[in-house]
This record gives structure tokens, C-alpha cells and sequence, in this order.
């Protein structure tokens, strides 16, 4: 019998400075707000982790043996990660969440709260003040991929890059049919979840004090503007099967023709 209620999934990518402790005290201070239930954390590095940032976890594990750190061969991007992470999740409700917990406590808490009351799908929506303290490149990139969703697909919020997002099973078992292996794949999920008639509920997400953000390279723009184009594709592809409830659409069990070749 799984003794977890609620699985939290962590993706992470060669961490820097003083992570750990912060760590720590994120999952604390969870388990603290949430005393009724079980919570399983499940940190996926994309790719092989560098030795002392595995023996970090197998510390954190002696403390908290709710933590379980994994990790695969070759990095694959964070869709990836956050894949093989659900995968693993075996409880009725599930959160992915950046692995810095950048989001106010409250906000994780009102996921939670949302799916115990029937929601299949929550989606945080990024706030002006998150806006406010991105670089600039990355916030251009965030309005331009915004205004794409806006023009090309018709989804509960346009804004669907928000690190964090839950779900209950029936949310799970449609996250698990995305293919995207990067950032993509929130677009790719909302746009299943919608098609397949899940009910989405959608919060305002809030950054806490003193979060900082990476850029993005040229190269992970390069593929994602090429996985756009892709769920163009699928989108249609969506339309057909869902519309019409044809499950033949498919060449292969659980492969549409709109989905081969993202990454």
C-alpha cells in the first residue's frame, strides 16, 4: 500500500551554491502547512549528476526519507525530467514545482486545495511582479510564446509556461501522454487536458523575495520555436480524435502523426 497522498516532482539541472539547505527548508516548511497528508518529493536531474550533488541527497535522504533523488544517462531537457518524475508518482495528487520552490507557499497550497475539490488540472498563471523580474530576454520570449498560444490554440490560460502545475490521475494519465522533452511540453499537456475535456482550473502565481532567473540559450529557442510548429500539427490531430471520437487516427498505440519527432 502506498503510504504517500501527494507526490511532488522536482526537476533539476547541475545545481549551484548553497542549494541544499534551501531545499531542506522548502520541504519542511510544506510538510509543516500540510500536516494531514503524506508527501513524497521526487527530484529527477536531467542527466548524470556530478558525484557530490548525489551523496548531498543520499544526506538529505537520512533526515528526510520522503526525498527520492533520481537521475538517467543523458540529459533530455526538463519535459523529460518532469516525465520520468510523474511516471514514478504513484498518489491521487500530484504538483510539479521548479526545484527552487520560486512560488509563495500559499500558492502550492491552493493547487492542492483545488484538485481535493474536484479539479483534474491546475495551471499556475505567472503575475505581473513575476514578469517584473525576469531578464528581459527571457521575458519576450515568455509574451511571444503567450501571444502564439493566444493566435494558434484555444486553451483555459495563454500563459502556460508557470513552473507550477497539478493534477489528480486522470490528470496524470494524460500528462503521461506527452512526447515534448523540453519546455514545451506545459503546452503540449494543456493542450491534451483541453481536448480531452479535463476540467482546468487556472491561479495567479506569486515570486518570492529575492528569486533570481537564468536566461535561455539560442539553442533552446531554436527547438522549441520548431516544437510550436509541431503542435500546430498535433492540435489538429486533437481536434479529429477528440471531436469525433475516432481512436484509429493513431499509425502506433499511443503515437498520433503530429507528435513523432519532438525533443
Amino acid at each position: 500500500m502506498n503510504p504517500y497522498t501527494v507526490s511532488v516532482v522536482l526537476p533539476l539541472y547541475n545545481p549551484k551554491g548553497t542549494w541544499a539547505e534551501g531545499f531542506v527548508q522548502h520541504v519542511r516548511n510544506l510538510n509543516a502547512a500540510l500536516p494531514a497528508e503524506r508527501i513524497r518529493y521526487i527530484v529527477v536531474h536531467d542527466g548524470p549528476a556530478a558525484p557530490h550533488v548525489v551523496s548531498t541527497f543520499e544526506v538529505i535522504a537520512e533526515v528526510l526519507p520522503e526525498v527520492h533523488f533520481c537521475q538517467y544517462h543523458a540529459n533530455r531537457g526538463k519535459g523529460f525530467a518532469l516525465r520520468h518524475g510523474v511516471r514514478a508518482s504513484q498518489t491521487e495528487y500530484t504538483i510539479m514545482v521548479d526545484f527552487d520552490f520560486p512560488y509563495a507557499l500559499e500558492n502550492i497550497l491552493t493547487v492542492l486545495a483545488d484538485l481535493q475539490l474536484g479539479t483534474d488540472v491546475v495551471v499556475g498563471r505567472r503575475s505581473s511582479d513575476y514578469f517584473s523580474n525576469l531578464p528581459l530576454k527571457r521575458k519576450l520570449i515568455s509574451r511571444g510564446y503567450s501571444l502564439a498560444n493566444q493566435l494558434l490554440f484555444q486553451l483555459p490560460v495563454y500563459d502556460t509556461q508557470s513552473g507550477l502545475k497539478g493534477f489528480n490521475r486522470s490528470g496524470r494519465a494524460v500528462f503521461l501522454q506527452t512526447v515534448i522533452d523540453r519546455f514545451l511540453i506545459d503546452t503540449e499537456f494543456l493542450l491534451r487536458a483541453a481536448r480531452q475535456r479535463l476540467r482546468v482550473g487556472v491561479i495567479e502565481v506569486h515570486l518570492r523575495p529575492h528569486v533570481t532567473f537564468s536566461n535561455f540559450g539560442w539553442k533552446v529557442l531554436r527547438a522549441e520555436t520548431r516544437n510550436l510548429w509541431r503542435l500546430v500539427r498535433l492540435n489538429r490531430e486533437l481536434h479529429r480524435r477528440y471531436r469525433y471520437g475516432n481512436a484509429e487516427l493513431a499509425s502506433e498505440p499511443g503515437v498520433m502523426a503530429g507528435e513523432r519527432g519532438f525533443r
